[in-house]
């Protein structure tokens, strides 16, 4: 048993609330307002759907609306309709994920690469030559304009 997403222990549940909180003559009014506004809401979808399916008649569209306020109905219908729409997306799904695992390869290949370069002893690295190591300079002692000083002796 399903009402409005709730199984039974969810509404026996809620039952039971109701009797504490607002006891047994309460709860009984409300049950009839609850009754009595979802008999509107069902009166305004019937007349709903029936001047959306009369519209998209005349235009010429091979659709048939929900006629009752039923929620596996109305997400079997939005299924149908979104079914043309989900097509292109899910193709480019498939090959945004195809690109992402050639990717994941090629990154997994090269860090084998790596690894395997890393862990050969034949390799010795690069030798520095102690002759070519620049000189170090001596401090610019102008500060230039920033200082007061124009960078002068005086």
């Amino acid at each position: 048993m399903n009402i409005l997403g709730l199984g039974f222990w969810e509404l026996v549940l809620i039952v039971i609330i109701m009797l504490v909180v607002a006891g047994p003559q309460r709860m009984l009014q409300w049950a009839y307002h609850a009754g009595k506004l979802l008999a509107k809401a069902r009166d305004m979808w019937s007349k709903l759907m029936l001047s959306v399916q009369r519209e998209l008649d005349e235009a010429g569209l091979d659709v048939e609306l929900p006629k009752d306020l039923n929620r596996t109905q109305i997400e079997k219908f939005t299924r149908n309709v979104m079914k043309p729409l989900q097509e292109p997306i899910q193709q480019g799904m498939r090959a945004y994920q195809q690109e992402v695992k050639k990717l994941e390869s090629e990154v997994k290949g090269q860090v084998k690469q790596l690894e395997t370069e890393a862990t050969q002893p034949d390799r010795t690295p690069p030798q520095v030559d102690a002759s070519s190591k620049p000189q170090p300079q001596k401090p610019n002692s102008s500060f230039g304009t920033w200082s007061g000083r124009s960078g002068h002796k005086e």
